[in-house]
């Protein structure tokens, strides 16, 4: 992966000037890792889909905010750990490629990181402000559910 979380952001921002952060999304799709961004403002919400190798941004699309969401709260990403951070945080508790999620629940940021090595997945969430890992549940992918 190339581009870094704040490249991600700029891209978003280009695409979707002066938007507030409401997520942000490290995944695989398609065997290569994506940047999704969700972003909104007083009516409206954004998602943008951004290759993590090249910058491209491969979707995007808007649309009007439902009344739910209207009282939704912004990421302070100046007060958060870096995605970086966070990956190395989870890798501490598995081994494995790390998928992660920054959001906000209950008005606190929050690192989902999930890590997987092919025959077990660990879902590590950690406050994105002081660090301390929440909770971590795993799970076997190969389990007959």
């Amino acid at each position: 992966m190339d581009l870094s979380q704040k490249d991600a952001l700029g891209k978003f921002d280009a695409k979707y000037p002066n938007m507030q952060i409401k997520s942000i999304d490290l995944k695989q799709e398609n065997g290569t890792y994506v940047y999704e961004i969700d972003g909104f403002d007083k009516t409206n919400e954004y998602t943008a889909t951004i290759d993590a190798d090249n910058g491209k941004v491969l979707h995007s699309h808007s649309e009007k905010l439902d009344v739910d969401d209207r009282h939704q709260k912004a990421l302070d990403l100046n007060s958060v750990i870096s995605r970086d951070e966070a990956t190395k945080i989870a890798e501490k508790h598995a081994d494995g490629v790390s998928n992660l999620e920054l959001d906000e629940d209950d008005g606190k940021a929050y690192w989902d990181v999930e890590v997987s090595d092919g025959t077990k997945s660990t879902e590590v969430k950690i406050n994105a402000t002081n660090k301390d890992v929440v909770r971590t549940d795993r799970d076997h992918d190969n389990d007959n559910d």
